[in-house]
């Protein structure tokens, strides 16, 4: 998202028409909806435009949403999300002024001049598109130099937070979430199915599938007659694991296909099942073994994995409550009823 100010005819939006676009600079100075130009909110006084918030939601939603149907509930979510980001925007660039923190240094300014000049197309030089932005040279130095600024002060609170939430997740932290949240950390049921898969063709039609399913009560009779399953798997199951006896080894309970799942819920060690329709066919599966739901100690945990996702939340949390502080004594309106 460009955190470039709010005219409309910065260097940013023109250099955007003319690699972006086929317009040529003289379309790009003809002028713009002045729609387009209508603040949108306010925020202590400095104005946010329907341009700029079109351009942020542009910049938010993935490239390819550009040439689909992005539909109206996640539309409506990105815009409000990317005008909390406009907003955000300028209450960091007054808090630096407000710490006295709004220069960049003159050589990074300067750097990003010669990189836009590298940028524009041949032919163009930066005199000539500035002109044609009704900009002048100190306008988009101010203008960068808000950029710069602002990436500084994000980028101080990131490393500010990232601090804070290291000496806050200590061992003592890491057993306090724990014990509050023991749902967490269940191993859960563990089961070891065999498995006989007889395929069917899924354009066959009834009379296909009638006849696997048929094929599939005459191995499980043999297989209830005292015929061993495994037997049974190597010479007629058509799955990938029947040289191994149908063995599917140990999974989580809830990891394998929805109808598996729920026919294995019922089976005690030892049984079989029915015949199991999925989309590949008809199964009949055999709980070899099971391991119930653990509680999963402490001193087991992977705590170095642990510390990571809780000092992820605490660095997100001390971002927001930044944020929420900046916004606490500004004046915000937001201007069009449509946004909120």
């Amino acid at each position: 998202m460009s955190l470039i100010t709010n005219r409309f005819h910065n260097l940013t939006i023109t250099l955007a028409l003319l690699i972006l676009s086929a317009f040529t600079i003289s379309t790009a100075s003809a002028g713009v909806d002045p729609y387009k130009l209508e603040p949108i909110a306010t925020v202590d006084g400095i104005k946010i435009t329907r341009m700029e918030l079109d351009s942020a939601v542009t910049t938010l939603l993935p490239y390819a949403s550009l040439h689909k149907s992005v539909s109206e509930k996640r539309y409506e979510q990105t815009r409000q999300k990317a005008l909390d980001q406009l907003i955000d925007v300028e209450l960091i660039y007054k808090d630096a002024k407000r710490k006295n923190q709004h220069k960049a240094p003159k050589a990074e300014i300067d750097s990003k001049i010669e990189s836009l000049k590298g940028k524009l197309p041949k032919g163009e030089t930066l005199k000539k598109v500035l002109k044609a932005s009704d900009m002048t040279m100190a306008q988009l130095r101010e203008d960068l130099n808000k950029t710069l600024v602002i990436r500084a002060q994000k980028e101080a609170m990131k490393k500010a937070h990232l601090e804070k939430a290291a000496k806050t997740v200590d061992t003592a932290y890491m057993k306090e979430y724990y014990k509050d949240n023991l749902h967490k950390f269940k191993e859960p049921k563990r089961i070891r199915l065999n498995n006989i898969l007889l395929k069917s063709d899924p354009s066959g039609g009834p009379k296909v599938w009638n006849e696997t399913r048929e094929r599939a009560l005459e191995i499980l009779k043999e297989a209830r007659s005292g015929t061993e399953f495994s037997e049974l798997a190597k010479k007629h199951s058509q799955g990938p694991n029947a040289a191994n006896g149908g063995d599917m080894g140990w999974a989580h309970e809830g990891s394998l296909l929805e109808e598996i799942d729920h026919a294995a819920s019922a089976l005690k060690k030892g049984e079989i099942s029915e015949p199991v329709m999925t989309i590949y066919g008809y199964h009949l599966v055999q709980l070899v073994d099971s391991t119930p739901t653990k509680q999963k100690k402490f001193e087991n945990l992977n705590h170095k994995n642990l510390k990571e996702q809780l000092e992820k939340r605490e660095y997100d949390r001390n971002n927001k409550e930044w944020l929420k502080e900046l916004r606490k004594d500004a004046k915000i309106e937001i201007l069009v009823k449509d946004l909120y």
